[in-house]
């Protein structure tokens, strides 16, 4: 009993002590931490080996390094360095040849052509593009039953795009979070803003929920969620319930940015909810185009609908067999194509000759390699390979 008693008054201390911590929490202190600060260019480190850094980056490598009494290591073979930037910036190993142009040249510029070489190329975005796209959640399907997102591809091919563009990181943020209220200056533009706003469409979420208010807000989480992490590096779900532990972010921020999202319209609802769908703008010559396809499409199956009551009355006349039982039958042996332990049995292969009358007008639907003409008839070839002869009905 006195042990029951101590260990209750151990946990009732510690969470008194807990409560006291969180109730103590100083958001404003909070906000004062670094990661929290605006960017500014920090001064360049010195160092004792001045020959050695050959950038900016290098003096804070080299700093780092001497601090803790290292030196830098030998610099890679070209023959590795050739390596390791294709695997790096496109993912791919080089061929025999790449090696050996990048090997061969003797030029001081030769590392930084190849960096501006492989950037340049559409597998750069595709390489990179994919850390982008798993921040993103993206999947081309959700666990829900199977569910297809169809236009999925529309936003991997925006952010493939966007790293091969070299498109500025805060426009690449701005596009995915508000691009349908960004102001574009053509038709492109304004599509691509849109695509990208995609960012916020993604996630697993339980479309079959019927609890819709529910629903809304977990949808709403999911978002804040992706905001956090993938743009703050950071977690806002948290403070969803209680003012966040570590972070500076109350429970009144999280609700204030849920508020801005919760006014949007993103769910049609029913028994299994779906998502909302806008249509791309596209420019007034694809309209035009358009519009004189779906003209010709609509005056084709007016000219169709004419024609088929035309066609001998009620269509083609099927094609009708004759009786099963009048058909003759051949057969042909086969020796077995290869010998060996395990011998192949022979093959008997029956042969079904049968003339067939074929009208005139269904002659065209006939592929030539299964008929051979005999005046207004045709002789059809039905093969089997069993082993016993096939059995007449």
């Amino acid at each position: 009993m006195r042990c029951g008693t101590l260990w209750i008054t151990i946990l009732l201390a510690t969470a008194s002590a807990w409560a006291a911590k969180s109730d103590s929490i100083d958001i404003e202190a909070g906000r004062k931490h670094w990661a929290y600060q605006p960017l500014k260019a920090p001064a360049i480190p010195e160092v004792t080996d001045a020959a050695w850094p050959a950038n900016d980056i290098d003096h804070f490598i080299l700093a780092k390094l001497e601090s803790a009494g290292l030196q830098p290591g030998s610099d890679a073979k070209k023959i590795t360095l050739v390596r390791r930037l294709y695997f790096d910036l496109v993912g791919l190993p080089p061929t025999p040849e790449e090696i050996t142009w990048f090997v061969d040249d003797k030029s001081p510029k030769a590392y930084e052509d190849l960096v501006d070489s492989l950037m340049a190329s559409p597998r750069f975005g595709e390489r990179w593009g994919r850390h982008w796209l798993d921040v993103a959640r993206y999947a081309e399907s959700m666990s829900l039953r199977g569910r297809l997102l169809k236009h999925a591809w529309r936003y991997r091919d925006y952010v493939i795009e966007a790293f091969n563009g070299d498109l500025p990181y805060d426009q690449f943020l701005r596009q995915q979070l508000a691009g349908d209220l960004l102001k574009a200056t053509s038709v492109d533009a304004q599509r691509r803003n849109l695509i990208a706003t995609t960012y916020l469409m993604m996630g697993d979420t339980l479309l079959e929920n019927q609890d819709k208010s529910q629903l809304d807000m977990d949808y709403v989480d999911e978002q804040l969620d992706a905001i956090g992490k993938g743009m703050l590096a950071q977690t806002i779900a948290c403070a969803r319930c209680h003012d966040h532990k570590f972070d500076p972010i109350p429970t009144r921020d999280y609700y204030a940015l849920a508020g801005i999202f919760k006014n949007v319209q993103w769910l049609k609802h029913g028994n299994v909810s779906n998502f909302m769908e806008k249509p791309l703008p596209i420019s007034e010559e694809t309209k035009r185009g358009l519009e004189i396809h779906d003209a010709s499409v609509a005056r084709l199956k007016s000219e169709i609908n004419t024609l088929k009551p035309k066609v001998t009355g009620k269509g083609l006349p099927p094609v009708q067999a004759k009786d099963y039982r009048g058909l003759s039958w051949t057969t042909r042996m086969q020796k077995p194509p290869v010998s060996g332990l395990n011998p192949v049995a022979f093959q008997i292969t029956w042969v079904l000759n049968t003339s067939i009358p074929i009208p005139p007008a269904a002659k065209s639907f006939i592929p030539s390699s299964f008929r051979r003409e005999a005046s207004t008839q045709y002789v059809f070839q039905v093969r089997s390979t069993q082993t016993e002869r096939p059995k007449r009905s």
